[in-house]
């Protein structure tokens, strides 16, 4: 049974001043707390999710977007998107920006 996310979809996240990401070839893709020169690999999908969460785009937009790209289910790509969205934050990778 999947927990249920303080997150909303219609919430946004922004990158940490702090931190940058990058690809290492085709397949990885790893953000960088440039403090402290911690990093973290996030792989070819979290990736894929980094550079639109750096676009701006909210979390149903994430999820909408990843669900076409990789043909999974609405509800698969938003619980996946909330999952990789709240890893982020508890990380300090990202800031939670609540739409009022």
């Amino acid at each position: 049974m999947s927990k249920k996310s303080a997150l909303h979809p219609s919430d946004h996240l922004i990158p940490n001043a702090r931190v940058t990401g990058d690809w290492v070839g085709d397949e990885d893709f790893i953000v960088i707390e440039l403090n402290s020169g911690r990093y973290f690999g996030l792989g070819h999908v979290g990736g894929y999710l980094w550079e639109r969460l750096v676009d701006g785009k909210d979390i149903q937009e994430l999820a909408e977007e990843l669900g076409r790209d990789f043909a999974i289910s609405k509800d698969q790509a938003i619980q996946d998107t909330l999952e990789f969205a709240e890893q982020l934050i508890s990380l300090d990778l990202a800031s939670l920006v609540r739409d009022v």
